[in-house]
């Protein structure tokens, strides 16, 4: 389905300095307080001739809570206990924040060490084990590393989830790169880009990209559908995975593999999700195939259960897994003692 958007127009705030100052000295910030509301109404009455409605905030922070509070009612209705928002561990805790404050539960998938950007694997296991339960998708990019548009293109599609593309801007960015990216994403995926500077003004510099996901709730919902259902054979979801998510023609796997898959069902797993564990550098197993390579075999070399966490492992190719951590973590035991750290060995 095709998704009409508006290119936001944000007010120029500098042309409204004085009462901003007043604003401050107030020391009144409550969307209620008099000189609040007398500031909304003024810019309200100022820069959209009196129609519509004005509400501040004080930074983009807010403005993300009340964009997802809105596409959360689209999605889920009024009752949103239960439902994830899905997102990058590593990303800012005011994301993790603006979805509790929208009664949702973050739901964290690893994150790909080449481009600190969310682990595909991962975000696919993540996608097929919560399928129906997950209200929103907030990938997250930085480090001057891009998101995989094509990617999410394809997730939108497969899984009813719309996309929104930022530009996390550096300072040695051009004006040309951000215009090719826009031009790409307008005629690729018929989005808008919006540049963000967040890192150096604060939610000042997210302004326009919360104003553009609150257009992009206002003109769709999210309608979520998993990638495979429950009762499918564990063979045929990594196959899944790989032809609709990894771009591959097809799976390999030997007698003993095969085998492997057959135990499992016959034991009681099968209705388990997958989490797959491949090279971070391509969607292929192959680490220097890089990007999203297609007709490519995904080989599988391992599987592992992991019943307490709910969910089989798919090893493909030569990939080593990260070792689990202590019951007593190294970093409860590092402090400083007169002026030394300790603990560090």
């Amino acid at each position: 389905m095709k998704i009409p958007l508006v290119r936001p127009s944000p007010p120029q705030l500098s042309r409204a300095v004085m009462e901003l100052h007043a604003l401050e000295q107030s020391g009144i910030f409550s969307n209620y307080g008099p000189v609040n509301t007398r500031f909304e109404e003024e810019m309200l009455e100022r820069f959209f001739g009196g129609e519509g409605a004005c509400t501040t905030v004080c930074n983009a922070t807010i403005g993300l809570m009340l964009a997802i509070k809105e596409a959360v009612k689209e999605a889920v209705g009024e009752q949103p206990a239960g439902k994830f928002a899905l997102m990058p561990c590593f990303t800012f805790a005011a994301t993790a924040h603006a979805a509790l404050w929208c009664g949702l539960t973050p739901l964290l998938c690893d994150v790909d060490p080449a481009n600190w950007a969310a682990d595909p694997a991962a975000e696919a296991e993540r996608l097929a084990r919560y399928a129906g339960k997950i209200a929103v998708v907030m990938p997250y990019a930085t480090f001057g590393f891009p998101i995989d548009l094509e990617h999410y293109t394809k997730l939108a599609a497969q899984l009813g989830v719309p996309v929104v593309v930022a530009i996390n801007r550096f300072e040695s960015d051009t004006q040309a790169e951000h215009d090719l990216i826009s031009a790409t994403v307008r005629e690729k995926f018929g989005v808008e880009a919006v540049v963000c500077d967040h890192w150096a003004h604060g939610g000042r510099g997210a302004e326009e990209l919360a104003r553009q996901v609150v257009a992009l709730v206002d003109h769709g919902a999210a309608h979520f559908r998993p990638l495979y259902d429950d009762a499918m054979p564990l063979h045929d979801k990594v196959r899944t995975i790989a032809t609709q998510i990894y771009g591959a023609a097809d799976i390999a796997a030997d007698s003993g593999i095969r085998r492997q898959f057959q135990q499992l069902e016959e034991a009681g797993y099968g209705a388990l999700p997958v989490c797959m564990a491949k090279t971070p550098y391509s969607f292929s197993a192959d680490p220097d195939l890089l990007g999203a390579p297609s007709g490519h075999v995904a080989p599988i070399r391992e599987l592992l259960l992991r019943a307490g966490a709910g969910f089989v492992v798919v090893l493909l190719g030569d990939i080593l897994t990260m070792p689990g951590l202590p019951r007593t973590p190294a970093a409860e035991q590092i402090r400083v003692s007169g002026g030394r750290i300790v603990g560090l060995s």
